[in-house]
C-alpha cells in the first residue's frame, strides 16, 4: 500500500512538472489586452473631463457674501448689491451657498429622527436619536426664564418649551430661517418659486406631523433640500427657482434675519453668499468633478505609457 501512495505521488509530480502541461498554467504576456484598456480609459476620461470643463466654463453665476456686509447676521434685515454682466436666460437657479459647516459630522448627520420626518407623531421619549435637540427648550428655540412666546408654523399658536421639537435635531435646528427678496434696479420684486426644487421622493416622504406644534414646516421643500447631508463643509443648497428672464443690471437682495440665525452665526461662525446660476446639458458648474476626471485621465494616459513601452521592447526583443 504504501509503494502504491508512493508511486502514485511520483507519477502525479512528474506528470505535473511536465513541461508540456506546465505551460498550460503559465500566465501570458497581457501588456497588449493592457494597453487596449488603459488607452480607452485615459480617452474617456480625457473627453469626458473636457467636456465638463467646456460646459461647465458656459455657464453663468454670480454670487455675494451677505455675512461680510455690515448688520447682516445680527437679527437685522439687510441689503446686499448683485451685479450681473450678463443676461440669464430662465430658468435661474437661486442657491444658498454655506461655509464653515461640516453636514457630515457623525453627530450632525445622526441627529434626526426618520419616523418624525415622515409624519409621525414621536412623544418626548422616543427621540432619544435627535438628542441633544429633543425639546422645544433644548434648542432654546423656546425658553421658561425668561418667559418668551415663539410661534408655530401655523402662526398662531404658542409653541410649548417641554414640547417635542418638531423637526428635531442638528440637521434640522441649523436650518436657515432667513427671507430672501430679490429686487431689480427700478424696485420691482421678482418672485423666486419654491415648487419642485425637491428630489420628487423627498416631497413623498416628507410629511408634516402638526402645524400648530411645528416650530418649521417639514414639506417646505427648502428644508427637505437641507437635511440631504453634504460631503464637504462648503457647499451649495438650491433654494429655489426663478422662472422669468434676468437681464443684465444691478440687483439687490433683502435678507431678514431672526435672532436664532444670528445665534448660529456666532455658535458656528458661518459664512453665507447668495448665488445665481444657469444651468447646462450637463448640470450646473462643477469644476471639481471635472478636474477629478482629467486628473484620473493623467494616471491612465501614464499607466497606458508604461505598458506601450514594455509592448515596444517585447516585440524588439522578439525580433531578435
Amino acid at each position: 500500500m504504501g509503494k502504491g501512495v508512493t508511486s502514485f505521488i511520483a507519477e502525479r509530480t512528474k506528470e505535473t512538472i511536465d513541461p508540456k502541461i506546465l505551460a498550460r498554467w503559465t500566465s501570458k504576456n497581457q501588456d497588449e489586452r493592457t494597453v487596449y484598456v488603459f488607452g480607452g480609459l485615459s480617452f474617456f476620461f480625457t473627453l469626458l473631463g473636457l467636456l465638463l470643463v467646456f460646459f461647465g466654463t458656459s455657464t453663468n453665476h454670480y454670487s455675494v457674501k451677505y455675512t461680510d456686509q455690515d448688520g447682516c447676521g445680527s437679527g437685522l434685515t439687510c441689503t446686499v448689491s448683485l451685479y450681473l454682466e450678463k443676461e440669464l436666460k430662465a430658468p435661474v437657479y437661486f442657491y444658498l451657498s454655506v461655509e464653515n459647516l461640516y453636514q457630515n459630522n457623525r453627530i450632525y448627520s445622526e441627529s434626526r429622527n426618520t419616523d418624525q420626518l415622515k409624519g409621525q407623531d414621536i412623544p418626548v421619549g422616543g427621540l432619544s436619536s435627535c438628542s441633544p435637540m429633543i425639546t422645544n427648550k433644548d434648542a432654546e428655540i423656546t425658553k421658561d426664564d425668561p418667559p418668551t412666546t415663539v410661534l408655530a408654523a401655523d402662526g398662531s399658536t404658542p409653541l410649548q418649551a417641554q414640547s417635542p421639537m418638531i423637526p428635531c435635531g442638528f440637521a434640522a435646528y441649523t436650518f436657515p430661517t432667513e427671507t430672501f427678496t430679490l429686487k431689480d434696479k427700478d424696485g420691482n420684486t421678482i418672485s423666486i418659486s419654491t415648487d419642485e426644487i425637491a428630489w420628487p421622493i423627498d416631497r413623498k416622504t416628507y410629511k408634516n406631523v402638526d402645524l400648530s406644534r411645528q416650530w418649521l414646516n417639514m414639506e417646505d421643500e427648502r428644508f427637505m433640500n437641507w437635511m440631504k447631508i453634504a460631503g464637504i463643509d462648503s457647499f451649495k443648497k438650491l433654494w429655489g427657482i426663478i422662472r422669468s428672464d434676468l437681464p443684465a443690471g444691478v440687483y439687490t437682495v433683502e435678507i431678514a434675519h431672526t435672532k436664532r440665525t444670528s445665534f448660529l452665526y456666532e455658535s458656528f461662525n458661518l459664512q453665507k453668499s447668495v448665488l445665481l446660476s444657469t444651468l447646462n446639458r450637463l448640470g450646473g458648474q462643477n469644476l471639481l468633478i471635472a478636474i477629478c476626471y482629467l486628473v484620473a485621465a493623467a494616471i491612465s494616459w501614464s499607466i497606458f505609457a508604461i505598458f506601450m513601452c514594455r509592448k515596444i521592447r517585447n516585440q524588439r526583443v522578439k525580433t531578435r
